[in-house]
């Protein structure tokens, strides 16, 4: 439960930090902290700013050191896990994270973050962003949607 806990927590300061990390690619940098503290005997708060930092590229600017380390921190709070170390789970913290795209139009499409540049290619245009899906075997689900009401 605690290496959830840190996980949702690392990928909430990862999408606050967003504009911190190379390209803004929260799926890469999340998996790069992941595997910071996947070869850990005990993950302590000061472990986690380290591998945020990390995911980030090791920014030199301090006022960016400064803000990865209170957003973590803060997030850190948020999951009850401020000065709480622990062994963590090497499966939890092994599986890869899901992106989840939404366009402006109401679009939603959600994939495997290591399918990104297999099945999944994303490409930016000048006339916007572009998906496209490849896959080599039938569709497992093409369905509609049940009509809920707001």
């Amino acid at each position: 439960e605690l290496s959830t806990r840190l996980n949702e927590a690392m990928r909430a300061a990862l999408n606050n930090l967003k504009s911190h990390i190379p390209d803004g690619a929260v799926g890469p940098a999340l998996a790069r902290a992941k595997q910071a503290l996947g070869a850990r005997a005990v993950v302590t708060n000061d472990d986690v700013v380290d591998a945020i930092l990390h995911a980030a590229g090791r920014p030199v600017d301090e006022k960016v050191i400064s803000q990865i380390g209170k957003v973590t921190r803060g997030k850190l709070k948020v999951a009850n896990l401020t000065d709480v170390d622990f062994k963590p789970d090497a499966k939890v913290l092994q599986v890869q994270p899901a992106r989840k795209v939404k366009t402006a139009e109401g679009v939603k499409i959600e994939f495997p973050e290591e399918e990104l540049g297999r099945s999944v290619t994303h490409e930016h245009s000048d006339k916007g962003d572009v998906f496209i899906i490849r896959t080599k075997h039938d569709l497992v689900e093409d369905d509609t949607i049940a009509i809920r009401p707001r």
